[in-house]
């Protein structure tokens, strides 16, 4: 069991973190890349302690690190946890501890790492102890596609966690302005009505920060050829992702199109629904099943790449498209994320899912594009994300949504 770290730099505030999984882990996607680059951008104000299982999303393989203690870890701190049975009592030992100022969970639904934490805090302030702030971030967990999957269950415990009060005092961290709604939605009506609710909104930092946008190297030209064009998806094969619209969408695509589909197959019932849809493509798509690929492999598969296709159901950053615009790949998305304005920029296209006929429209014009129109794209996705959601206030935000946190 990991007892309360000691060795942390006088005069920084100690946010211990609680995430399901974090580096060198990468199958979870966006929030492993989320809480990583929140540590190393603000790892020098805030003294960050990540608690984490130490094996990655839908793998027993262990990392091989120590467990049970507070090892270093970039600009942070990390204990690695096995899943056992000691697990729960390291966790409810270290969110009662008065050695962290913000108890950060990155979820709501986290059997382990945010319900479990949850009726700990609840019960250690019924009894008079005074653990550190609660900040609580969905995740886009309470997004509309997102609560549409496995809902019952997910309502039933919205609706015990009123009862219980296990929100009560909680700060809440939203990505964008449109998971705030979502959060208002679901859990606004809950307090009373004179105490509006504490929702933060903080954006989601790239890789490196904002600026990194900005910072990279040019991409090298890669070869377009009006009638043909390379596509890839990349991201987990579960319902939340999508895969079937957009097999569905690829179906009805005029053209020669290289579709890379690049994500692990971690839903076996929906990829058993996809499966069908591969076999009715036209002989003009073609299917590349690279499979789960590491982040640091990301890049160059967007170098790739003349179109991300991601039409995501929701998601409250999506650091994947993030890293496509930053690399001058341009994006097909939906319009649930917080990527807007795409087309009007330039740089791709952000749909209703309602429409499928203007992803078709959006694919065919991607594949009909020379060279040089296709490279004005990429420039446009660059250009984008330096002046988009990313913007130099993201860090100011970051830094102030602890910082209020701790004043609340």
């Amino acid at each position: 069991m990991p007892a309360p770290t000691t060795n942390a730099v006088a005069g920084r505030p100690r946010i211990l973190v609680l995430t399901s999984f974090y580096e060198p882990g990468f199958r979870a996607g966006g929030p492993i890349r989320t809480l990583a680059n929140l540590v190393e951008t603000l790892g020098d104000t805030y003294d960050f302690h990540v608690l984490t299982l130490d094996h990655d999303l839908g793998h027993a393989e262990r990392y091989g690190v120590p467990t049970g203690r507070w090892i270093d870890h970039g600009k942070g701190r990390v204990c690695y946890l096995r899943d056992d049975v000691l697990a729960p009592i390291a966790i409810a030992r270290l969110v009662v501890s008065r050695e962290f100022q913000v108890v950060y969970l990155n979820s709501c639904f986290a059997r382990l790492f945010s319900i479990w934490p949850l009726f700990v805090l609840r019960v250690a302030r019924m009894i008079g102890l005074t653990p550190g702030k609660l900040l609580l971030a969905p995740r886009g967990e309470f997004s509309a596609g997102a609560l549409d999957l496995k809902s019952g269950r997910k309502m039933w415990f919205l609706s015990l966690a009123h009862w219980l009060g296990l929100h009560r005092g909680a700060t809440w961290h939203a990505s964008s302005e449109f998971e705030a709604a979502d959060i208002r939605r679901v859990i606004g009506l809950r307090p009373p009505r004179h105490e509006p609710l504490p929702v933060l909104v903080a954006p989601d930092l790239g890789r490196g920060g904002p600026a990194e946008a900005s910072a990279g190297a040019p991409r090298r030209p890669l070869p377009k050829r009006p009638g043909e064009a390379t596509v890839v998806f990349i991201a987990r094969v579960v319902p939340m992702k999508n895969l079937a619209f957009a097999l569905a969408t690829l179906a009805r695509v005029q053209g020669r199109v290289r579709f890379r589909l690049c994500g692990p197959r971690e839903d076996q019932n929906y990829w058993r629904e996809c499966e069908p849809l591969l076999r009715t493509l036209p002989a003009g798509i073609s299917v590349e099943f690279v499979g789960e690929i590491p982040h640091a492999q990301v890049a160059e598969v967007l170098a790739e790449a003349h179109l991300l296709f991601l039409p995501t159901l929701g998601e409250n950053f999506g650091h994947v498209i993030h890293e496509a615009l930053t690399a001058g790949c341009p994006v097909l998305i939906s319009d649930r994320t917080p990527w807007r304005d795409l087309a009007a920029n330039g740089a791709g296209w952000d749909l209703p899912l309602h429409d499928p006929a203007a992803f078709v429209a959006a694919l065919e014009r991607v594949v009909g594009l020379d060279v040089a129109g296709w490279q004005r794209m990429a420039a446009a996705a660059r250009r984008y994300v330096q002046s988009g959601p990313l913007a130099i206030r993201a860090v100011e935000q970051n830094t102030a949504l602890f910082r209020q946190c701790l004043v609340r």
